[in-house]
């Protein structure tokens, strides 16, 4: 396995619905207000079925927030998405949300929620092939 697969420096939302890559984009350039627009109607595109996008679209809305500094707003999208997709059969969709929520977490001096956190998700999955070959830790670069 790859250090970037291992680290990713990103969350996977470059390929994610329509309007998350922009938001990406925008916010890594400051244009916070224009990212947000792209973050809700991503939202509003996506089926209830859908859990992938229903998880990724959240994550990219609780990104605007924290940067708008509505950390509790954030928190809330990231519990969700966490929520979503602790509760699929697709562990590999944590990777998509667990890096992002982790670094929200280390901007807020709070890393050890994130160790906590994996660890519990561990347990509660701890069946999947992935999780063991990667590593929770590993997967939400908590050390790094």
């Amino acid at each position: 396995m790859t250090d970037e697969f291992l680290n990713p420096t990103r969350p996977s939302l470059e390929t994610g619905p329509y309007g998350t890559r922009e938001q990406q984009l925008l916010l890594d350039e400051g244009r916070i207000d224009e990212a947000e627009k792209y973050a809700l109607a991503a939202r509003e595109t996506v089926s209830a079925e859908d859990i992938v996008s229903r998880a990724t679209t959240r994550v990219a809305l609780a990104q605007v927030r924290a940067a708008q500094g509505r950390n509790e707003e954030a928190e809330t999208l990231f519990s969700e998405a966490l929520e979503i997709v602790s509760g699929a059969e697709l562990c590999r969709i944590l990777l998509d949300v667990l890096p992002p929520y982790a670094e929200f977490l280390r901007a807020l001096d709070r890393e050890a929620e994130a160790v906590v956190r994996a660890g519990d998700i561990h347990r509660k999955l701890g069946h999947s092939g992935l999780l063991r070959r990667v590593g929770l830790c590993a997967s939400l670069n908590v050390y790094g």
